[in-house]
């Protein structure tokens, strides 16, 4: 599993995350590194999703590293794009002259073109060693021109997952690592999920579709339970408050709620069995006062939200984060819902972000819990 990271100049990078071998998950930018890690070995193909719905594939052309971070380049093509036929170029006309045979190569096989002998000439016999076939191993394709490089895994079939692999319809000539390290990092604009699989899967979507009115209702709940918890958690007192509409003709309740902003709202359905889990995220801002100093902070919430059969509304996790605590309360960025081992269930892959740098993580909900199946260290 991967995230692809499209950035302000058309550019697209791909970030390893981790890999699945029997079950088990391990950290995908230093599994089988030498240097260059497994997960981003030439030629490798992913698959980029969108809450389980294919947006196209990138196949890996060259690795290197970024600011410490080993970082996948390569082509994107996006799912659906049409690709245009090439044109065959026109073949040369061949002079026939006198002779022995001349073999020729790109052309048509046309009687007109083949040397006029008797039925009982023997055969003319070239001088030079006998032609032999190319072996399989060969670095020299017919024709004499280079194949592209690719980089094999070392051998070992029992200890290793296996990717999807292909050559791009046009290779580009790179090297696997690059002769220098980045520097620099680039401006993300939209980030999604990939993964890499040798099987193939039909796609299905886990995104969990509710009536324009009926995501309104849960929207405002679940920013009420966020209400609920951003007190809990940082005794803020300054609130505002709000009336969470109901689906049933009784009247509303009130309940105290903070100024939410930069409020994202995401339905999911993992496990396929309609029980919808809810993603919200929002930013808030804690007003002055001496608790913190006489400062404006602002906070990050995260909230996923489990609803049962009984429309009841269960906080599984939550998490507040702030620039002054950065180091033990990271800030947790969705990025989707992907099925990370295979089996058919989506799980939930978040972005930590620490004040000394970033990880990853992948749940999956169990019951009114989030399991985590892989932590990556920062």
């Amino acid at each position: 599993m991967a995230i692809l990271e499209f950035d302000d100049k058309n550019r697209v990078h791909l970030i390893p995350i981790t890999i699945m071998l029997d079950g088990e998950f391990y950290d995908a930018s230093a599994y089988k590194a030498s240097p260059v890690p497994m997960a981003l070995e030439t030629e490798t193909v992913y698959e980029g999703l969108k809450t389980g719905v294919s947006q196209g594939f990138f196949t890996i052309n060259r690795s290197h590293e970024v600011l410490g971070i080993w970082v996948g380049e390569g082509k994107w093509e996006p799912a659906g794009l049409k690709k245009a036929e090439k044109k065959k170029a026109p073949l040369e006309p061949v002079e026939e002259v006198e002779g022995p045979p001349v073999l020729k190569r790109g052309a048509a096989d046309k009687s007109a073109d083949k040397p006029k002998t008797g039925e009982n000439t023997p055969p003319v016999k070239l001088p030079g060693p006998a032609p032999t076939e190319p072996s399989p191993d060969s670095s020299i394709s017919v024709g004499g021109m280079p194949k592209p490089k690719v980089t094999e895994a070392p051998s070992e079939p029992d200890e290793r997952p296996v990717l999807r692999r292909g050559a791009p319809e046009n290779p580009i000539e790179t090297p696997e690592v690059s002769d220098s390290r980045g520097t620099s990092a680039w401006k993300v604009v939209t980030t999604i999920a990939a993964v890499s699989d040798a099987h193939d899967k039909t796609p299905h979507s886990y995104h969990y579709l509710l009536p324009p009115q009926a995501e309104a209702d849960d929207r405002d709940k679940v920013l009420a339970l966020a209400a609920k918890e951003f007190k809990t958690r940082t005794g803020a007192s300054t609130v505002t408050p709000l009336k969470v509409p109901t689906r049933s003709s009784k009247s509303a309740t009130t309940a105290a709620q903070p100024n939410f902003e930069n409020v994202n709202f995401e339905t999911f359905d993992p496990s396929t069995n309609n029980e919808p889990v809810f993603v919200l995220s929002a930013d808030v801002k804690e007003a002055k006062s001496k608790a913190n100093n006489g400062l404006e902070i602002q906070h990050h919430v995260v909230l996923v939200v489990r609803q049962d059969i009984y429309n009841e509304l269960h906080v599984i996790f939550s998490q507040i984060s702030d620039p002054q605590h950065m180091d033990s309360q990271p800030r947790y960025d969705l990025i989707d819902l992907v099925d990370a081992d295979g089996d058919g269930y989506g799980e939930l892959l978040f972005r930590r972000t620490y004040d000394s740098g970033r990880a990853y993580s992948v749940y999956r909900v169990i019951g009114n819990q989030l399991w985590p199946l892989f932590e990556g260290k920062q």
